[in-house]
């Protein structure tokens, strides 16, 4: 039995259009393509999305993370939007920063009472601590 899954095109697409339909525009900063087929998904319904409705404004854009280094990009993109920043200047920035982040994922298991317990840490370092 799978563990996890990958977001549908059609769960996009049903997303995507939810958007579309309240007058809204998209911005999906996505999980790395390269730990996941996610991404792909994603630009699979907004080329549906867009094929219907060519009027439709939905970037996506690859994070080249996930976790933290994902987490950090979109707290910057919602702050952005509580600015009143454009949708443009929005994706400009998560485009030009996000290979500024190093996400470290290591797990360690601990012997704690002859029970192994795994924990996992992450740890997120922004190379350029003013760019933010």
């Amino acid at each position: 039995m799978a563990k996890t899954a990958q977001i549908t095109p059609v769960d996009f697409h049903k997303a995507f259009k939810k958007h579309y339909d309240q007058g809204r525009s998209t911005v999906y900063i996505g999980f790395s393509s390269g730990m996941s087929g996610t991404f792909n998904n994603a630009v699979l319904a907004k080329q549906m999305i867009q094929e219907e409705h060519p009027d439709a404004i939905i970037d996506i854009i690859d994070s080249h993370s996930a976790s933290i280094g994902q987490g950090v990009l979109c707290m910057k993109a919602i702050n952005m939007i509580k600015s009143n920043a454009s949708q443009n200047v929005i994706v400009d920035w998560v485009q030009d920063n996000k290979n500024e982040y190093t996400t470290l994922v290591c797990s360690v298991r601990f012997n704690v009472l002859k029970e192994w317990w795994q924990n996992t840490c992450f740890y997120c370092s922004c190379r350029n601590p003013f760019k933010m």
